[in-house]
């Protein structure tokens, strides 16, 4: 059974977009998205909800650690990204 590392859903919709990373159980990490459903006429004039497709990929492991330093660098200031990449030259 996957293991869920990080999951975030939009509030308030019917189909609400959301955001899935999970650990399957042979150790591959997926991720799972769905985008926003929109509101769309159909050809007798009704409306009806359109629900975006759902996608999911595997992420390498190293992809998966760039994009933990990415988002990581994304709250750090320019110094502590100089010295946390110093530290891991070590």
């Amino acid at each position: 059974m996957p293991k869920n590392i990080f999951a975030y859903t939009a509030p308030g919709a019917d189909y609400p977009e959301f955001l899935s990373i999970n650990r399957e159980d042979d150790g591959r990490v997926t991720v799972t998205v769905r985008g926003p459903s929109q509101r769309v006429e159909t050809t007798e004039g009704n409306w009806q909800i359109s629900m975006s497709p759902t996608i999911t990929m595997t992420l390498p492991e190293a992809e998966l650690n760039k994009l933990m330093d990415a988002i990581e660098c994304q709250r750090l200031s320019l110094p502590e990204i100089a010295e946390a990449r110093d530290k891991a030259s070590y």
